[in-house]
């Protein structure tokens, strides 16, 4: 799930009339967008995550097979079976490579450790950011409204004096 902002910027400056209008358009038209969800569906038998943990199973099958029944007594047997195996013991290190498997989640948990503390420090960081940021925008916009209620002050008895009360 998703959540969309748009920040709609305009000028009450005449010559930005044009701009401002395209904008407000823009952001009108922006309003009546509407995502629609929809689950994707991979059949299993497209599946390449699917294919590649049934090798790697048929692979430590094969292993287990080997070990448990080892070849003959024949020197080149035994060398061609050990060769089978040192080819089997590859593709299941290639394919845990590519899967996540318990053993690869443990050890990617166990060598994020020094990660999550610097993460944690980024973190701390950015929310230091973020409070500068809302501080700044705070008095910015303190600012701007002093400015905009000393300009209306200022219109009302430019008004009063050519004698167009306002009326509220």
């Amino acid at each position: 799930r998703a959540r969309a902002l748009l920040i709609a910027t305009m000028s009450p400056e005449a010559e930005w009339a044009s701009e401002t209008f395209t904008t407000l358009t823009f952001a009108q038209q922006m309003m009546q967008v509407r995502n629609v969800e929809q689950a994707t569906y991979v059949d299993a038998s497209k599946s390449t995550l699917v294919q590649m943990q049934q090798r790697q199973l048929q692979c430590m099958q094969k292993l287990q097979e080997q070990q448990q029944h080892p070849t003959g007594n024949d020197t080149s047997e035994q060398a061609r079976g050990g060769q089978e195996c040192q080819r089997l013991q590859g593709e299941v290190a290639s394919l845990e490579r590519h899967l996540l498997t318990k053993d690869s989640a443990a050890a990617a948990l166990l060598g994020s450790v020094g990660t999550l503390e610097a993460e944690a420090a980024r973190r701390r960081k950015m929310e230091e950011v973020k409070d500068e940021v809302s501080k700044v925008m705070a008095q910015e916009f303190a600012a701007l409204q002093e400015q905009s209620c000393k300009d209306f002050e200022g219109l009302r008895q430019l008004l009063e004096g050519r004698g167009m009360a306002p009326s509220c």
